[in-house]
């Protein structure tokens, strides 16, 4: 590599945080993804990835041995790139983007709708009340001269 090359990548990885390495069952999806898609290629990502969950299953130990060995070396890089990224001044905390907040035209308009049917519906529940409650007295009092009748 070359002193360019090697400058080059060491601004990289000093301004991104390093990816966390992927498990056994992701490594064995990736490297067989390929020839399954050749064996079925009229089948959707989920079917792939059904009929690779199915082979992972059955796959022998030496097979699965391999796969965690390359995760093992895998994790021990990753150890060594964040202890890399927080000795230049990375963090590996996860700080969640603040939203921005806009207060366009659009959204007052919004508001002030919103904020009208509530009360138009809060008026028209009001009188659908007093209609029940008329209806649900008139029939009270019907029942009860029924009841004084007999």
């Amino acid at each position: 590599m070359s002193d360019v090359e090697q400058e080059a990548s060491s601004t990289s990885s000093a301004q991104t945080k390093p990816k966390r390495p992927m498990n056994a069952y992701m490594l064995y999806l990736g490297e067989n993804r390929a020839r399954v898609k050749a064996a079925n290629p009229s089948s959707s990502v989920g079917e792939l990835t059904k009929l690779l969950a199915e082979e992972y299953k059955t796959i022998d130990e030496a097979a699965k041995k391999v796969l965690t060995d390359k995760v093992a070396a895998a994790k021990i890089r990753y150890e060594e790139e964040v202890k890399k990224f927080e000795a230049e001044g990375g963090s590996m905390k996860n700080i969640p983007k603040k939203k921005k907040e806009k207060d366009t035209p659009v959204k007052a308009k919004r508001a002030k709708k919103e904020k009208g049917n509530d009360e138009g519906a809060k008026k028209d529940n009001d009188e659908g009340a007093k209609k029940d409650n008329d209806e649900g007295g008139a029939k009270k009092e019907e029942k009860r001269q029924n009841s004084l009748a007999c």
